[in-house]
């Protein structure tokens, strides 16, 4: 599925970070800062998913 794309592991990393600055900008005015911490672990776990997939790294 994800080798159909052809992403490499930064690229799936830039998305990740991406993403995670959305989910933080979008849900910072509803909830005041409260779910960036839950946010930010899950950050940091599919981050170090990314970092084990057995993608070439480039």
């Amino acid at each position: 599925m994800w080798h159909s794309f052809k992403l490499t592991r930064k690229t799936l990393v830039i998305l990740n970070t991406v993403g995670t600055a959305l989910m933080t900008v979008l849900t910072w005015p509803i909830t005041y800062g409260m779910l960036l911490i839950p946010i930010l672990i899950i950050y940091a776990v599919s981050t170090f998913i990314i970092f084990k997939l057995p993608l070439a790294a480039k």
